[in-house]
C-alpha cells in the first residue's frame, strides 16, 4: 500500500512542472547551439579557404548562407551560392592594368603554385572593374573574353576544406550545447 501525504504531492507537482519545463526549453538551447555552431563553422570555411586560395574576395562570408534552426526543426544548413569568381580577384602579376604589359601573365588561385598564362592580359574595359582578358581569336582585334577562378561553391565543396568544417562543427557543437544546457537547466526552478 503506497500512502501519499500533501508534501509527496506537492513534491510530485513540482518534479511535473520541472520535466515540463525542460521538455519545452531543450529544443530551444539545442536550436541556439545549432545557429551558433552554423555560424563558427561558416567562419572557419572562410579561414580555410583564404588559407588554401589566393583570393582577395572580401565578400566571401556573405555569400555563404546559414538556415537558421529552431525548436521545430532542428537543423541549420550552410549553403554556398555564386558564379565563377573573376580570375583578377585571385593574385595575379602584373594586379592592376600596367602601362606596358608583361610578355607573360602570372596567375595562381591556389597558394604556392603560380602559372603562367600566354597570351592574357590585364586591362580595364569601359566601365568595368579591371579584369584579365585573353583573346579568342587570332589577331590584335580579335574580341576578348574575362578569365575566371572557381567560384565559391567549388572552394567550399573541396575535400580538405569539407574535413575542416566538419571537424570545427563537431568540436564547437559539444561546446555550444553544454552551455545551452546549462543556461536552461540554470533557469529551473
Amino acid at each position: 500500500m503506497i500512502k501519499l501525504s500533501s508534501n509527496t504531492i506537492e513534491e510530485l507537482k513540482s518534479i511535473t512542472k520541472s520535466l515540463k519545463y525542460v521538455e519545452r526549453n531543450v529544443p530551444k538551447a539545442f536550436s541556439a547551439a545549432l545557429n551558433r555552431t552554423a555560424q563558427g563553422v561558416r567562419t572557419e570555411g572562410v579561414r580555410k579557404i583564404k588559407g588554401t586560395y589566393q583570393i582577395k574576395y572580401r565578400g566571401l562570408k556573405n555569400e555563404i548562407r546559414i538556415t537558421k534552426a529552431n525548436p521545430k526543426k532542428l537543423s541549420a544548413i550552410l549553403q554556398a551560392s555564386g558564379r565563377n569568381i573573376p580570375l583578377i580577384q585571385f593574385k595575379t602579376s602584373p594586379g592592376k592594368p600596367p602601362r606596358k604589359q608583361p610578355k607573360v601573365l602570372k596567375a595562381s588561385v591556389k597558394k604556392g603554385k603560380n602559372k603562367a598564362i600566354p597570351g592574357a592580359f590585364v586591362a580595364n574595359l569601359g566601365q568595368y572593374q579591371p579584369g584579365v582578358f585573353i583573346r579568342t581569336g587570332p589577331g590584335r582585334r580579335a574580341p576578348v573574353e574575362e578569365l575566371f577562378g572557381p567560384g565559391i561553391p567549388v572552394m567550399l565543396g573541396e575535400p580538405g576544406v569539407v574535413e575542416h568544417m566538419r571537424k570545427e562543427a563537431d568540436r564547437r557543437m559539444a561546446g555550444r550545447l553544454d552551455h545551452e544546457m546549462k543556461r536552461v537547466l540554470g533557469r529551473m526552478k
